[in-house]
């Protein structure tokens, strides 16, 4: 026999009141008790791992559209960079049609001839298809030029030339 109260609640496991089963009819009525209080616990388990399914499916979804938008704004923004070269291209372009105009202009000779990127190139290359066309065209040091001539093509030009005849 326990000598003390503690020794009875530690043999009996802490339940004073429990006796064990005297059948095993008894003991599967405990058992089935069991289970049923555990799946009570577990009753709504497919509900939720159908919801849980949908929002995964949802999350997939807006994913996918959020992966749309990135990529519609990467093709928006490769489309302007696009545009925007082409302006940049288009305009260099157009400044450097009129710069051979300009020295075409002021040398006489044709602007189709005359080939080179900078001012400085193209005058000098006027000066070179003037020489070999035979006529003299009355050249100018521009300034930052390295002391390359040009032809003048101003006022003052005009009139030295006359002198000269």
């Amino acid at each position: 026999m326990p000598e003390n109260e503690n020794d009875a609640e530690n043999s009996t496991g802490g339940n004073a009141g429990f006796t064990p089963p005297a059948t095993q009819e008894e003991l599967n009525s405990l058992i089935a008790g069991r289970l049923e209080r555990e799946r009570a616990k577990y009753a709504d388990y497919e509900e939720l791992k159908a919801k849980a399914a949908k929002l995964a499916e949802i999350e997939a979804e807006n994913l996918t559209e959020i992966e749309k938008a990135n990529a519609a704004a990467a093709a928006a923004l490769a489309r302007a960079e696009a545009a925007e070269a082409s302006l940049a291209d288009r305009d260099a372009k157009a400044a450097h049609s009129a710069l051979i105009a300009e020295v075409s202009k002021t040398t006489g000779v044709p602007a189709e001839l005359l080939h080179g990127e900078t001012k400085e190139e193209l005058e000098a290359h006027a000066v070179v298809l003037a020489k070999y066309a035979g006529r003299k065209v009355d050249v100018v040091p521009t300034a930052g030029s390295g002391g390359e001539a040009t032809s003048g093509g101003g006022m003052a030009a005009g009139r030295e030339r006359a002198r000269k005849k």
